[in-house]
């Protein structure tokens, strides 16, 4: 299989991913440990993540995703809680933007790469009209549902025929979805941003969500 490869069910299930109560202790878990080693990216690649998910989530009046160590916990749910073909989808993902980063930038190393060039990236991808994400979408669904199966059922990938922007646009929306959805179960956001009652008193039906909690979202 000349520059091709078999991979099992490539990107299928990705949309799915959920944060579930195993994923949840793994958020908690990589918040309270002083170090981390990685699992799935290698360093460069880990370094790009946790420069995307700041530039996503940017220090504010609230700490960055890498200060709450969302980064670490993207390692950790690809790794333990993903599925199998999501881990070799988002692998694949991960190289072609990178290669495309060094492209722009003009640069021979990934960690060379400005933050100009990754936030071009993201807005092309990100901030792309919802008829150029549903053609991106369509594209990459058309291909997967096309390819081969070996003896072994698993999904033949052509290497060349592979759809990069489709490929790199799901990733990108997958990971900032990721990221968001890890910030707004930190433990740091339930309890100081978002309105927080350990122990929840009466139960009031229709009430104003300003005078009750000055207009934010119950953390539980």
């Amino acid at each position: 299989m000349k520059r091709r490869n078999a991979i099992k069910n490539i990107g299928l299930s990705l949309g799915g991913l959920a944060l579930t109560p195993t994923a949840i202790s793994l958020l908690q878990s990589c918040q309270s440990s002083e170090t981390y080693m990685l699992e799935y990216f290698t360093q460069d690649e880990f370094t790009l993540v946790k420069r995307i998910a700041d530039i996503i989530l940017p220090k504010t009046d609230t700490p960055s995703a890498s200060e709450l160590k969302i980064p670490e916990f993207i390692d950790g749910y690809i790794t333990h809680v993903a599925m199998p073909n999501d881990t070799v989808f988002m692998k694949r993902a991960m190289a072609i933007l990178s290669k495309k980063l060094m492209e722009l930038s003009g640069k021979e190393k990934l960690s060379k790469v400005g933050d100009e060039h990754i936030v071009s990236q993201l807005s092309f991808y990100l901030k792309a009209t919802d008829e150029q994400k549903e053609e991106w979408g369509k594209v990459f669904y058309e291909y997967t549902e096309g390819l081969e199966k070996d003896e072994e059922d698993n999904i033949i990938v052509d290497e060349a025929t592979l759809p990069q922007e489709e490929v790199v646009s799901m990733f990108l929306s997958h990971l900032r979805w990721l990221t968001v959805s890890a910030f707004k179960n930190t433990e740091y956001i339930g309890e100081e941003v978002l309105a927080y009652a350990p122990v929840p008193g009466q139960q009031k039906g229709c009430v104003d969500l300003e005078e009750t909690t000055q207009g934010k979202a119950w953390s539980l």
